[in-house]
């Protein structure tokens, strides 16, 4: 005859009810989630031109152009789909850098906000230009605005 051991039912049971709470989770964090949006600047977006995009960025506020902002872009740019873009600046406590070109037929490309204590001196992405124009970029510090900007020339339109 063989011995059979005890069933230890509470091990059992504390088994069964993690496997139900883990196949519970997914259920109820869709059922109690928040969508959670960044800021988004409608109205800027909204804008046909990078003057009107900027004044619903920022106002009134007055936009000094600085030579401390560094635009690398290329001369010519092949594709404008795909242009390399890169922003330097050694200007300190930068909050946000918006990215605004001339002939897009959205003017305002992008707008990154910065943290404190984030390290800011440079921003590396790729943009789509509409044709041959020039590209704003402005630099938000704690204190001021200041902008730069660039010209490009487009051979193959990026924006339809």
């Amino acid at each position: 005859m063989t011995k059979r051991l005890p069933v230890n039912r509470s091990r059992r049971r504390l088994l069964a009810a993690s496997v139900s709470g883990v196949a519970a989770l997914p259920v109820a964090s869709w059922l109690f989630s928040r969508p959670v949006y960044a800021a988004w600047p409608r109205a800027a977006f909204a804008a046909r031109t990078a003057e009107g995009a900027l004044r619903e960025l920022y106002g009134g506020a007055a936009i000094d152009p600085s030579d401390r902002i560094l635009i690398t872009l290329p001369d010519v740019a092949e594709d404008g789909a795909v242009v390399p873009l890169t922003v330097r600046t050694d200007l300190e406590r930068v909050q946000s850098i918006v990215v605004v070109s001339e002939k897009n037929p959205v003017p305002l490309i992008a707008r990154f906000d910065f943290g404190d204590g984030a390290l800011t001196d440079t921003l590396a992405t790729r943009i789509k230009l509409a044709e041959s124009e020039h590209v704003i970029v402005v630099v938000q510090t704690a204190e001021r605005l200041y902008s730069a900007r660039r010209y490009v020339e487009v051979l193959i339109g990026g924006c339809t």
